[in-house]
């Protein structure tokens, strides 16, 4: 459905139609430059997508697709990947994972760890997640010592499974240093639901001495998983969407926000 609540198209082929309609749109595009290539490459279509191609490339697509040959596994090998990374949130069992290690199958998937959903106190439930985070580690996820614990066995467990990173989503770089009592009553207002938008940030990066972030960064030697956090190198970036669709409308400095990690 629309951001308005208005029903939306449903039927495949129609959703594909308007796609290329529009893909003039992602000229000069990372996307488009990555799509024209598969389309060649990949499933051999050579002519223009647009609006009159539309229904050729659907049919085409389909049609590869149902072979043999598109088969996850087969398109793994045909393309030469030595390791393929996924990411998974704490509270995945990772059961496909060790599904594929018990297959016997060679390839190398990998996971990562992506704590988003029990870090980000703006994801849905969060509260719900920290608790069911806490039964899941046997930890007591309602302190601070117990929630870090959490984070460290979850961590650990990754590990386990072949896991070499965590990853991280973040609105912004910024950092806060925090001593543990601040940490502790942080925490306490985030879970309750009486903290400030400038408070869940902190809270989205747990340190030794320090919020989230500046925790997660903190701790980076414990399980020899460097951290990924998806942000442009030392550049102000301008105002972009949101996980949720909706607009941050302020600027935002990373390495400003990154400059209590100096000590």
């Amino acid at each position: 459905s629309g951001q308005d609540g208005t029903p939306g198209e449903t039927d495949d082929r129609q959703i594909w139609r308007l796609f290329a309609s529009h893909y003039y749109l992602f000229a000069g595009t990372p996307s488009r430059l990555w799509l024209d290539h598969v389309f060649v490459e990949v499933f051999g279509i050579s002519i223009k997508l647009n609006a009159e191609t539309a229904d050729y490339y659907f049919e085409q697509i389909n049609a590869l697709l149902a072979t043999e040959a598109f088969l996850p596994r087969n398109l793994f090998e045909r393309f030469n990947i030595e390791y393929l990374a996924t990411t998974e949130s704490p509270l995945d069992e990772l059961q496909h994972h060790q599904a594929i290690r018990a297959s016997g199958w060679q390839g190398k998937v990998l996971t990562a760890y992506r704590p988003d959903n029990v870090t980000d106190p703006d994801y849905e439930n969060f509260a719900a997640n920290v608790q069911a985070f806490g039964a899941l580690t046997g930890c007591d996820t309602s302190s601070w010592s117990g929630y870090l614990e959490a984070h460290r066995r979850r961590r650990q467990f990754f590990k386990s499974m072949g896991a070499t990173s965590t990853d991280h989503g973040h609105p912004t770089a910024n950092t806060a240093n925090l001593d543990k009592t601040a940490c502790e009553v942080l925490l306490q207002k985030v879970l309750s639901g009486r903290c400030s938008a400038a408070e869940a940030e902190n809270l989205s990066w747990p340190g030794p001495d320090g919020n989230g972030r500046y925790e997660y960064c903190g701790r980076s030697g414990d399980a020899a998983s460097p951290r990924q956090f998806p942000q442009p190198q030392c550049l102000d970036i301008q105002p972009f969407w949101s996980r949720q669709g909706g607009r941050y409308s302020q600027p935002h400095r990373v390495c400003k926000g990154l400059k209590t990690l100096a000590g």
